[in-house]
């Protein structure tokens, strides 16, 4: 009892063991909502120091059982609001039951607290690289909305709408992922669409412009320049189109 609670290799001064002497249920369970949102956002000195706070300060265990109540109260908050997140804690750990076997396996608390902040960490990684894939595939299909609406006018609050998104919100998500503010990516798209346009002999600079959205002629040749560093007459004598 004395090395489940103290641990091992220390020196023995008091063997009496108090009584288990839990936190009210409602701190415990504001420690465990915050570290879940710790685990959401990536935040390991969070996660470790809520931690800390269930399992070490000040806290007394009598026996296993209380450790294991414990685990399974937080675990089991976890799972529950994860389930709202559509996200499911025992897939993504590959827990096989509700209850780790490695608590019967562990020698001391310590050994616990190891354990659950090594997988709570993964399970943060495992949700973030999750994260950063849905918001590189939502970013993705922005670009691909907005290549196919090159030839037309296409606005930031438009494609907004289309992704059920705020304007302000979706142009923050895009700059943070692309590295480029929506409307500069696309006037790049659209500039190198023209220089494509502009490479049939066939088609007339006006006909160009309005093919991607511009109805006045000055204004295209103008963004066309400030773009390019020369408007589409001198691009074309330039490539001798």
């Amino acid at each position: 009892s004395a090395k489940w609670l103290l641990g091992k290799n220390r020196l023995i001064r008091d063997v009496t063991v108090s009584e288990f002497n839990g936190k009210p249920a409602s701190r415990m369970d504001e420690t465990i909502e915050r570290m879940l949102q710790a685990i959401m956002i990536y935040d390991l000195v969070a996660i470790d120091d809520c931690l800390l706070n269930l399992f070490s300060r000040g806290k007394q265990f009598a026996d296993k059982n209380d450790v294991y109540d414990l685990i399974i109260r937080i675990t089991s908050k976890l799972h529950a609001e994860m389930q709202q997140m559509n996200e499911n804690l025992y897939e993504l750990l590959k827990w096989e039951s509700h209850q780790p076997d490695i608590l019967f396996q562990s020698e001391t608390v310590h050994d616990i607290l190891s354990w659950l902040r090594r997988r709570f960490f993964e399970l943060s990684e495992l949700l973030y690289v999750k994260k950063q894939r849905q918001k590189r595939k939502l970013i993705d299909e922005i670009m691909r909305y907005a290549e196919d609406k090159l030839e037309q006018k296409v606005t930031l609050k438009e494609v907004a709408a289309h992704f059920d998104f705020t304007p302000n919100y979706l142009g923050h998500l895009f700059k943070l992922e692309a590295g480029v503010h929506f409307s500069d990516y696309l006037n790049e798209r659209r500039t190198n669409r023209v220089c494509e346009l502009l490479s049939d002999p066939t088609l007339k600079i006006y006909e160009i412009a309005e093919r991607v959205g511009y109805k006045n002629i000055i204004y295209f040749n103008r963004q066309f320049k400030q773009s390019m560093g020369m408007t589409p007459g001198e691009y074309r004598k330039k490539h001798k189109i």
